[in-house]
């Protein structure tokens, strides 16, 4: 399941995350689904950009400081401890997956060929984490969070990020928990 989650967390950011768009969105033609089992799963519609990727630089001089947690209806700050933060750079290729997670569904895995321009880091026991020698630009960086009380289930949290040459850029990646 923790694996599952995570490819569908990277793929999510190795796509272009946008917000979802309106129900009544012409463009939701677009999305194919098939059932497997007890979930959907979305077929990609879309190619991988392989030109914009090739434009892409690896490794840069931005750091990406930040924090993985859940805010309780108590109040209480929930960290992530010991998780793996994905930092991905925000291209086209990426919508259909937001909009799977958005809608709780699940998507192809995306093109092996994005992950060398995917960064890591691991958060700590209050769930902080830093990522160093990325380039400037746009990202999505996304992790899980295990829901309390629901039986090891897991939310994917991104957040769309510009980093800039030389700055140290500092993000909350967090979800407010439903009391009910």
């Amino acid at each position: 399941m923790l694996r599952w989650l995570m490819a569908v967390t990277l793929g999510l950011i190795l796509s272009n995350y946008q917000p979802p768009r309106a129900e009544s969105d012409p463009d939701e033609s677009r999305v194919d689904t098939a059932l497997e089992g007890e979930t959907q799963t979305l077929r990609r519609k879309e190619a991988f950009p392989a030109e914009e990727y090739a434009n892409l630089a690896i490794r840069g001089d931005a750091v990406l400081r930040g924090r993985l947690f859940l805010h309780h209806p108590c109040g209480k700050c929930v960290p992530s401890a010991g998780e793996t933060v994905a930092i991905a750079p925000a291209t086209r290729y990426a919508e259909e997956e937001a909009r799977a997670i958005d809608a709780g569904l699940t998507i192809e895995p995306a093109d092996p060929r994005a992950r060398r321009h995917t960064h890591y880091a691991e958060t700590d026991d209050a769930g902080y984490f830093t990522a160093r020698d990325l380039p400037p630009g746009d990202y999505f960086v996304a992790g899980s969070v295990s829901l309390p009380g629901a039986n090891h289930r897991r939310q994917a949290l991104v957040q769309r990020v510009r980093l800039d040459a030389g700055r140290t850029t500092t993000l909350a990646l967090s979800r407010h928990v439903d009391p009910g």
